[in-house]
């Protein structure tokens, strides 16, 4: 067996290689072959073939009993999910050949990295018109042709990724067409600029590409908003500005999740604050990774969501100026509008536009009193959370981050220790008290109380009711009695103000 036949059995899990037809020829291509080269993890595979593409992604389904997709019935491109026993999934793509032959094929492909193919029906060698082997060995990023950015302006974004991951030098003609082609990415759908944003977010490195795709002009078309940024002085740092403040935040976060990652860098035990961070929060890793991992939407997570919102949260506390109104450019108020349209315009859901504001708004934890070096209280905890919900979580790691952020060397172990108590509180009422602290069943409901005090329904039963659940939080209350006696206190205080609500 050659060395390709090897790694065509390493790629193909053999049962998709026993179900696949073999009176046909079936192209791998693509990043499944760069990756195996360099001894990287291969997760997806993309299958070319000349004829009978969704004939045979259909098929291959059905062997499998896996679930079938047709992406584009046109152009013949079908997509077969496969579930794995361990947990995950593995997506097999298939696509008609495009061109007259592979090799056409392969040149119309974006980087040449990307551009080798192998025959699984015959894998005696790596299919490679382009020297993409040749160009991954020697750690170089290069179109496929002088028109493959002016073809697919997004490939820019794409091609900072790849830099970045996997450590390659852009060809200085590949850098020329970038340069060229910046403007034209406003002609890309929003969709496939938001996406490969994201895939940036989540790449290890994603301080590094941003700060790339900036000096390459790209952000200042994506997202002119952040320009503002620039020259803007931090409070704490005369050194930086705000872009280079959100930049470093962002470095830190991502630092930070790795150390808090189910298998942390063993690096982090080796600075102080991030040892701290293991000590003090890592009971919780497996928990806050769940949490990361969950999609919001199909295919985009909390963790990009909460990445995405560190690019935005200085713009969104950006200093008003001096007698400004209320909703001048510079309010807060006003950012925060043009955050929410720049968000939609990138077709983001709602739910991931409510995570962002309320991650964004709350990230210096105001309800908790942090700066008087006390604890926060339940009944703090409890407002905490009702006013981000599930975000309260990911607002705590903006927090520290931030803290490690602005405090530089006046930031003593005993400060940063205190900021990580008050996370780790905010954690263990989630995720150890939370039927205790954060959604406690109530003693009473509307209609025993309705009975008992012949009150009619209405906004004051909704406010003693919430008043009567935020005091059982507190630990105030902790029987129907203390609950009853507690919404007769309630009716006595708000008398004379019934008709407020």
């Amino acid at each position: 067996m050659t060395e390709i036949q090897r790694l065509n059995n390493l790629i193909i899990p053999e049962a998709v290689q026993k179900a696949l037809p073999h009176n046909i020829p079936i192209y791998l291509v693509g990043g499944a072959i760069r990756d195996a080269l360099i001894g990287r993890r291969v997760e997806d595979l993309d299958f070319v073939l000349p004829t009978q593409a969704l004939k045979t992604a259909r098929r291959l389904a059905n062997a499998l009993s896996s679930d079938f997709y047709v992406l584009d019935d046109e152009r013949e491109i079908g997509r077969v999910i496969i579930s794995k026993e361990q947990g995950g999934r593995q997506i097999l793509d298939f696509a008609l050949q495009r061109h007259e032959n592979l090799e056409g094929d392969l040149t119309a492909r974006d980087f040449t990295i990307n551009a080798m193919a192998i025959d699984i029906n015959n894998p005696q060698q790596v299919i490679d018109p382009l020297g993409g082997g040749h160009d991954l060995h020697a750690r170089i990023l290069r179109t496929c042709s002088a028109a493959s950015i002016s073809d697919d302006p997004v490939r820019i974004l794409r091609a900072i990724r790849m830099a970045t991951l996997f450590q390659l030098r852009i060809h200085p003609d590949t850098l020329r067409q970038i340069r060229q082609g910046v403007e034209k990415i406003c002609l890309v759908s929003t969709e496939r600029i938001r996406d490969e944003i994201y895939r940036i977010l989540d790449t290890p490195g994603c301080a590094s590409s941003i700060r790339v795709l900036d000096s390459l002009g790209v952000l200042k078309v994506l997202f002119p908003e952040l320009e503002t940024l620039k020259n803007e002085s931090t409070l704490h740092d005369d050194r930086k500005d705000q872009w280079e403040y959100t930049l470093d935040v962002l470095n830190r976060m991502e630092v930070l999740l790795s150390t808090l990652a189910p298998q942390p860098d063993p690096e982090s035990g080796n600075n102080l604050m991030l040892g701290l961070v293991a000590l003090k929060l890592g009971r919780y890793r497996k928990l806050l990774n769940t949490h990361l991992r969950k999609e919001l939407t199909p295919s985009r997570s909390a963790r990009q969501t909460l990445l995405f919102s560190v690019l935005f949260h200085r713009y969104h506390e950006s200093k008003s100026r001096v007698g400004e109104a209320l909703d001048g450019p510079y309010s807060t108020h006003k950012r925060s509008a043009i955050i929410k349209s720049r968000m939609q315009s990138l077709c983001l859901g709602n739910v991931e536009i409510d995570r962002m504001m309320k991650i964004m708004t709350n990230y210096s934890l105001p309800q908790l009193g942090n700066d008087h070096g006390a604890m926060p209280t339940r009944r703090e905890i409890y407002r905490y959370f009702k006013a981000t919900g599930e975000s309260g979580i990911d607002a705590g790691l903006l927090y520290l981050v931030n803290k490690m952020a602005m405090g530089g060397l006046d930031l003593t172990a005993d400060q940063f220790v205190h900021a990580l108590s008050i996370v780790r509180a905010l954690y263990e009422a989630w995720w150890e008290k939370f039927n205790e602290v954060i959604s406690p069943t109530p003693w009473v409901n509307g209609n025993e109380i309705m009975e008992s005090f012949q009150l009619a329904p209405g906004p004051l039963l909704g406010k003693i009711l919430s008043d009567v659940q935020e005091a059982q939080a507190a630990g105030e209350v902790n029987s129907k009695e203390e609950a009853l006696a507690q919404v007769s206190h309630l009716i006595k205080r708000y008398h004379g103000y019934i008709s407020d609500y």
